[in-house]
């Protein structure tokens, strides 16, 4: 018997299959800006208005119908409505409605209603409201208001508020207020209100008040959000991320003058108080004071104070007070002249009606004179002389 073995072939083993390589992510250039031409007009608006991407540069004109936008800009924007700009301007722009931009500008922008530069500016504003969010040098001229949110340096003219929340070194021209929010050189002039935290000029206004105005006038509360923790203060976010809010500069010494139907300086002065109705400090008052009403100085006055009604010295008068009613809390050392004189301590003469010191050096002339230190219970009449 015969067997019969069948052989069996072993399965085919496939061949190994070598991975493929990771394919390569494509590298796309970074999409810039495209150039505009140098003269680029758009017929309606530029959609591009609501576009979040990089704006292209102007480098020559932008002319728009409705509006205009762009990066950098370098020449001339001219629109119906709006020139708007996302970064710096060194140029023109001419807008029926509103100028803007983010950077600073260097150059002249027209508007009807008004222009707002978030950066620095140098050149010329004229518009019914001009706001600039950093120091400005050269020449504001507003409708209503011309504003600037750091120093600036130069003439600002407005109909309501012109003013600067830093220094203010110039001419400041309006027809409600003029404002500094620290330090004031030049000249201000207000059909109403004047405002300095520091004076070193002249103000001409119905109210001239100069002392801590941080709460009346400061405009980078709006653009505040978190206090800087060395100093305390708010920060600003953006392009004025570096600054903070001025320190208070009204205690300091003011020299200048202040004309108007009232004047109030918080601190020390040296200079001239002309007021209708009052003049006032609370500091060391150097110089002149003259008032229809009230001259009042919170510390000693070495000057002369022509009140027509009262004239008043809560330290020391050293000098000449010529009104109504003279007071000095501490000590004369000088005159006073008028219907009632009175002084702590006088070292000088008192020329009146009614006539009062504590302790007297010198002459009182007057129907009633009285010197507490000669222990007299009656008045002297005519005159009254101790040394």
């Amino acid at each position: 018997m015969t067997s019969v073995s069948s052989a069996t072939s072993p399965a085919a083993v496939p061949a190994p299959v070598k991975p493929e390589a990771p394919a390569k992510p494509e590298v796309h250039a970074e999409e810039k800006p495209a150039k505009r031409p140098y003269i680029f007009i758009d017929v309606l608006a530029d959609w591009r208005i609501f576009d979040k991407s990089p704006q292209v540069d102007v480098n020559g004109i932008q002319i728009g119908a409705l509006v205009t936008k762009a990066g950098n800009v370098n020449g001339l924007q001219l629109s119906g409505l709006a020139n708007m700009g996302e970064g710096d301007c060194n140029g023109i722009k001419i807008a029926a409605l509103a100028n803007g931009i983010k950077g600073n500008f260097n150059g002249i922008q027209l508007a009807a209603c008004g222009n707002n530069v978030e950066g620095a500016f140098n050149g010329v504003n004229v518009g019914v409201f001009n706001v600039t969010g950093d120091n400005s040098n050269g020449i504001q001229i507003g409708g209503i208001g011309a504003i600037s949110d750091g120093d600036f340096r130069g003439i600002s003219v407005a109909a309501w508020m012109a003013g600067a929340v830093g220094d203010f070194t110039g001419i400041g021209i309006s027809g409600f207020g003029g404002a500094s929010n620290c330090r004031f050189k030049g000249i201000q002039v207000s059909g109403a209100l004047n405002f300095a935290n520091n004076l070193s000029g002249i103000q001409i206004g119905a109210v001239n008040f100069t002392g801590e105005i941080d709460r009346l006038f400061d405009l980078r509360e709006y653009y505040a959000k978190e206090k800087d923790p060395v100093t305390g203060r708010k920060a600003l976010q953006g392009l004025n991320s570096n600054k903070v809010v001025p320190p208070d500069y009204g205690q300091g010494g003011n020299i200048g003058a202040e004309i108007g139907g009232i004047n109030y300086l918080k601190g020390d002065f040296t200079g001239i108080q002309m007021g209708g109705l009052a003049s006032g400090t609370t500091g060391t008052l150097n110089g002149l004071q003259i008032s229809g009403i009230v001259n009042a100085a919170g510390c000693n006055s070495n000057c002369m104070q022509i009140g027509g009604i009262f004239n008043g010295t809560e330290g020391s008068s050293n000098s000449i007070q010529f009104g109504g009613v003279n007071y000095s809390d501490k000590r004369c050392v000088g005159s006073q002249v008028g219907i009632v004189n009175i002084a702590n301590d006088l070292k000088g003469l008192q020329i009146g009606l009614y006539n009062y010191t504590n302790n007297l050096k010198g002459v009182q002339i007057g129907l009633a004179n009285i010197n507490k230190s000669n222990h007299l219970s009656f008045p002297i009449p005519v005159v009254n002389a101790s040394f």
